[in-house]
């Protein structure tokens, strides 16, 4: 199958060359220049141990390059980049930015710096996001909030600053946010009050300040709710009361404050609770 997509690439880019035509150079073509950008953003070790030496214009199948995944229509356009956990060392390249079809972009447990390239809120096809455990600098892009297709945003476990942008709000789909360990300050945004169908908010181990949102009570798919080890002060809101498919509900160390909410008594589905070094007082419900 392999030397079968072969011979179609040649195919393809020998037409491509000599046609020029405008599907060809926003098509495979550009995957290919693209893939072969983005390994010079990387530092990985030459020869046999190098993860990404498939990755080469001497090899141009690059459906077959590690951590690639192309479409079934026969297109050749990549639509997955699985790199999680190879040892890239370097930067992450705004070439990422480029691939029109990509679904799936997994950059994870790796020792990348640097910031997050703003290049990537041109994904607009793109469905899950996963930066963690890196060692990405800087602030998260407000841009990526345009990525309205995003199910899954985990980007925690990194040396990110700044506050969590507001136009996560805007990312309607998404099912999972993880933004833990890092270094954001500010407060939780209201807005992400509009994430309806978010089953996993995962906040905790960061520096966020400020009372805990009103809004989230209207997140009512929300299982999980971990924004631990905060600097979060007030009270706890009633209207996580109306959660109903809560499961996991952690504010642990922060600077809480009062009563805890009746409502929080009647969460049927709650499973893990726990409130401890805050300042509340009073009854348990």
């Amino acid at each position: 199958m392999q030397s079968l997509h072969t011979i179609l690439l040649l195919v393809l880019f020998v037409l491509c060359s000599s046609l020029g035509s405008i599907s060809c150079q926003s098509g495979p073509t550009e995957d290919l220049q693209n893939l072969l950008e983005v390994k010079q953003s990387f530092v990985t070790n030459p020869g046999e141990d190098d993860p990404l030496r498939q990755w080469s214009s001497v090899n141009i199948n690059f459906c077959s390059w590690t951590g690639v995944t192309c479409d079934d229509t026969g297109l050749f356009r990549v639509v997955a980049l699985n790199l999680s956990g190879l040892g890239l060392t370097g930067s992450i390249s705004p070439s990422f930015g480029r691939f029109d079809n990509l679904i799936h972009l997994d950059l994870s447990s790796n020792n990348l710096a640097g910031p997050i390239p703003t290049a990537l809120s041109n994904l607009s096809s793109l469905e899950s996001l996963f930066l963690f455990s890196n060692q990405l600098t800087g602030e998260i892009p407000s841009q990526l909030g345009s990525l309205v297709n995003l199910r899954s945003l985990r980007i925690g476990d990194n040396e990110l600053v700044g506050t969590i942008p507001e136009t996560f709000g805007n990312l309607v789909n998404l099912q999972m946010l993880a933004l833990a360990s890092c270094r954001l300050t500010g407060p939780i945004p209201s807005q992400l009050g509009q994430l309806t169908h978010v089953e996993s908010l995962i906040l905790q181990d960061n520096q966020l300040e400020g009372k805990i949102p009103e809004d989230l009570g209207n997140c009512s798919d929300l299982r999980v709710l971990a924004a631990a080890e905060n600097r979060l002060n007030g009270t706890i809101p009633a209207e996580l009361g109306r959660l109903e498919n809560l499961q996991i509900l952690n504010l642990a160390t922060n600077s809480l404050s009062g009563e805890i909410p009746s409502q929080v008594g009647e969460l049927s589905q709650l499973q893990y609770l726990n409130l401890m070094e805050n300042q509340l007082q009073g009854l348990i419900p």
